[in-house]
């Protein structure tokens, strides 16, 4: 037995087209698309930039440092406050024996 809808789902499906209906009407009426050549440079310009993005973000470390006990030490590098964008010096290694 199928159960009618109840009252305030009624009201929540009206609500939704009458929200609905005017963001149809001007999506249709919008600029004309890009061509498909236009699209892709736009997606690979996009792509280009997040990777240069990441690529920013990554932390950069130094040369590893072996100690007489065998631990491993990866130390990360600061860029320098002063020139951002920069890639910073990477200290040489102490030299323990």
């Amino acid at each position: 037995m199928i159960r009618p809808p109840s009252p305030f789902r009624l009201r929540a499906l009206a609500v939704a087209l009458v929200v609905a209906a005017p963001l149809a009407a001007s999506a249709a009426d919008g600029p004309p698309t890009p061509s498909p050549q236009e699209q892709a440079l736009q997606g690979l310009d996009m792509v280009l930039k997040g990777l240069r993005g990441m690529i920013e973000q990554v932390p950069i470390y130094g040369p590893p440092e072996v100690l007489p006990n065998g631990d491993i030490i990866l130390r990360r590098v600061s860029p320098p406050a002063d020139q951002p964008g920069q890639l910073p010096t990477v200290p040489a290694p102490a030299q323990r024996m």
